[in-house]
């Protein structure tokens, strides 16, 4: 839809939502309430302010897809999860990768929007130790590999079925946990043996 088209019918929209909410009798009130409500955003009774509008720049995708990784930077069957699992990849993340992955790796700090794969960023490289580590992904790994730490248990949980997807196609050998303050002891202790590959927690549960 054009945007003149969509500024001028939100404020129409909305009037006709305000005065049905309403439940006036009076027709003659209702139609005046909808004319001044109604009217062009920004514009005197409307019901809507001024709109501002920020153009938002798309992130650049690879070139080629996953098809255009670098020889090497990622294993075959991470790569072939993640064909499966994960949309291809942008060129910030190839950057993130380049330097996380590897024998000589280095810290990252990835400043990004909103949807751009910032998880992907960290999450790409601690997947691919693992299968490096359990050739393949063939042979269950023993003791904690990784740690994912952060700050709050909200941003764990809105990424729990990404991991779950991610991790469930090696079959048991790559896994992971939650280890917070509403974690069971039972499963704590089973954290605490290393048997997940990779468990995630908080800052705060770290600190116990």
């Amino acid at each position: 839809m054009e945007i003149e088209r969509l500024l001028a019918r939100l404020p129409r929209d909305a009037a006709d939502a305000i005065v049905g909410m309403a439940r006036l009798r009076s027709v003659d009130l209702n139609r005046h309430l909808r004319e001044g409500l109604g009217a062009r955003a920004g514009q005197p009774n409307s019901a809507l302010s001024e709109p501002f509008v920020e153009g938002a720049y798309p992130w650049l995708p690879l070139e080629g897809g996953w098809g255009g990784l670098p020889a090497g930077l990622l294993h075959p069957r991470t790569l072939e999860v993640l064909r499966e699992v994960a949309y291809p990849p942008y060129t910030h993340q190839v950057d993130a990768w380049k330097q996380l992955c590897g024998e000589r790796a280095a810290s990252v700090i990835v400043s990004s929007g909103t949807g751009s794969g910032k998880t992907e960023c960290f999450l790409t490289p601690i997947l691919d130790g693992l299968v490096r580590s359990s050739d393949s992904g063939a042979k269950p790994l023993e003791g904690v590999r990784a740690l994912m730490l952060y700050p709050l248990n909200a941003l764990i949980a809105s990424q729990e079925e990404r991991l779950s997807k991610w991790f469930a196609p090696f079959g048991g050998a790559l896994r992971y946990c939650l280890y917070n303050g509403d974690t069971p002891e039972s499963v704590r202790s089973t954290a605490a043996r290393g048997e997940p590959s990779a468990p995630k927690t908080t800052h705060k549960t770290m600190r116990r």
